[in-house]
C-alpha cells in the first residue's frame, strides 16, 4: 500500500512554518511506497526524500526540525545545498548539525556568513554564548582527498550543481559522472546543450530508448539518460535527476584532515573574536588519534642509547603539528577544533565528537559546554573529560535508525 506523506510530524514547531513549501526541505505531498534500499547511483537526498521506511521518516522529521531552527535568512541557500549532489549535500548537513548542537547548548547565532573586514570570504557563523561572549565558527569537510583532488572535485561539483538546476518537467533523468575536470568549465557549455536535449526527448517512456546526452573534456565525462516519464508535468524547480553516479575515488587517510584544518587556519586572518573550526572527518581512519597527530605533531618513538649498552624508549611527537613545530606554539589565532567523525543525515554525531582547545590561543574559547568529549589545556598537557550529555547530544534515543 502506498504511503502518502503529508510531511514529518513536527508538533513542537509552529505548524504554519512547517507547511510553508518554500521553507520545507522534503516533498510534503509525495507518495512514498518504496521500503527498499537506495540505488547505488542514487543521491543521498533523493533516497531520503522518497523512502517509505519508518526510519527514513524519522530522519526527515529530525532534519526538518533542525532546519526550522536555522536562521531564516540563511535557510533558502541551505535548502538548495541539502537537495544537491552528495558532496554539497554532505557539507550542508554538517553545517546544519553544527548549528543545531550549538543552539541546543544555549548559544545564539548572531549571523550566518558574517562579513569580515578586509577579506572577501566569510566564516559560517558568528555566535554568542549565554554570557554574551561572541565567537566565530567555520565548518570544513575532510573526506580523504588531497588538496589537488579536492580542487578538481570542487570544479566538478560546481558544474554538477548547475546541471542539476536544469528543469525537466516531463522526465526523471539519470546522471553519470566520471573523473573531474582538470580546469574550470563554463557551465553554459554543458547546460545549454543539455536543455536542448531535454526539450527534444519524446513523450512517455519512449524517451528511455533515446540517445543519451554526453559531454567530454579530457578524462572528465558527463552522461545523462532519461530514467522514466513523470506521471504529470512538474513545476520549475522540482528535482530533475533521480540518481547521480560517480566513479571510484582514492582516499588518503589522515592527510586530508590535516590539510583541511590548515586551509582554514589563515582564511580570515586574525579575527576580533575567538575562532573555532568545526571539521567533519570522513577519512577511513579519522578519529581522535588522527586529530591530535595533526594538531600536536605525529607520534614517534625515540630510542636513547646509553654508554653501558642499555637503551630507553621515549614516546613523543614530531615537530610537525599544526599548533606546534620546532619553533614552539603557532597558529595561535585559532582558538580550538570541534571535530566529528563521519557525520551524515542518518548519523548526526557520527562515530564520535571532540572539542580540542589551543593551549596558547590568543583569544581562548569561552565556556561552550557542548555535549562532546573535551580536551582542555592543563599543566602542560590536556585534561580529557566526557560529559554525560556526550552519549546522546541530540536526545535521539537508543533506537535511532541507521542507514
Amino acid at each position: 500500500m502506498a504511503e502518502r506523506s503529508a510531511g514529518p510530524n513536527l508538533q513542537a514547531i509552529n505548524s504554519s512554518e512547517a507547511d510553508a513549501s518554500s521553507q520545507s526541505l522534503f516533498s510534503l505531498q509525495r507518495v512514498r511506497d518504496d521500503h527498499g534500499s537506495p540505488d547505488p547511483r542514487e543521491s543521498r537526498f533523493s533516497y531520503l526524500d522518497r523512502s517509505a521506511r519508518p526510519e527514513a521518516a524519522r530522519v526527515r522529521a529530525f532534519v526538518e526540525q533542525c532546519l526550522l531552527r536555522y536562521p531564516v535568512e540563511g535557510r533558502p541557500d541551505l535548502i538548495a545545498r541539502l537537495r544537491s549532489i552528495d558532496t554539497t549535500h554532505d557539507a550542508a548537513v554538517f553545517e546544519l548539525f553544527v548549528h543545531e548542537i550549538l543552539s541546543r547548548a544555549g548559544h545564539r547565532i548572531i549571523s550566518v556568513e558574517p562579513e569580515i573586514k578586509g577579506v572577501s570570504t566569510r566564516p559560517d557563523f558568528l555566535c554568542e554564548t549565554p554570557a554574551g561572549e561572541a565567537f566565530y565558527v567555520e565548518c570544513a569537510m575532510a573526506m580523504g582527498e588531497s588538496d589537488r583532488q579536492r580542487s578538481a572535485n570542487n570544479r566538478r561539483d560546481m558544474l554538477l550543481d548547475a546541471i542539476r538546476r536544469v528543469d525537466s518537467s516531463r522526465h526523471l533523468l539519470k546522471l553519470e559522472v566520471r573523473s573531474a575536470p582538470a580546469q574550470s568549465i563554463a557551465s553554459a557549455r554543458v547546460t545549454g546543450p543539455l536543455k536542448r536535449w531535454i526539450a527534444a526527448l519524446p513523450d512517455g517512456d519512449e524517451a528511455k530508448g533515446a540517445e543519451s546526452f554526453r559531454f567530454e573534456e579530457g578524462r572528465f565525462r558527463v552522461v545523462v539518460e532519461a530514467f522514466k516519464a513523470r506521471s504529470a508535468p512538474t513545476l520549475p524547480g522540482e528535482p530533475a535527476f533521480f540518481s547521480t553516479g560517480f566513479g571510484l575515488r582514492a582516499v588518503q587517510p589522515g592527510v586530508d584532515l590535516r590539510s583541511r584544518i590548515e586551509s582554514k587556519t589563515n582564511k580570515y586572518g586574525r579575527l576580533d573574536h575567538p575562532y573555532l573550526i568545526a571539521v567533519n572527518a570522513g577519512g577511513i581512519t579519522s578519529g581522535e588519534e588522527d586529530l591530535l597527530d595533526a594538531l600536536l605533531g605525529t607520534r614517534q618513538l625515540s630510542i636513547r642509547q646509553f654508554d653501558d649498552g642499555s637503551s630507553q624508549e621515549i614516546d613523543g611527537r614530531a615537530a610537525d603539528g599544526i599548533w606546534f613545530d620546532a619553533r614552539g606554539p603557532r597558529r595561535r589565532h585559532v582558538s580550538g577544533i570541534l571535530s566529528f567523525d563521519r557525520v551524515d543525515a542518518w548519523t548526526p554525531t557520527g562515530r564520535g565528537a571532540r572539542l580540542v582547545q589551543h593551549p596558547f590561543a590568543e583569544r581562548p574559547l569561552p565556556a561552550l559546554d557542548l555535549p562532546v568529549e573535551r580536551f582542555e589545556p592543563s599543566e602542560g598537557g590536556f585534561l580529557r573529560t566526557i560529559p554525560d550529555s556526550a552519549r546522546d547530544p541530540f536526545g535521539l534515543g537508543a533506537g535511532w535508525p541507521r542507514r
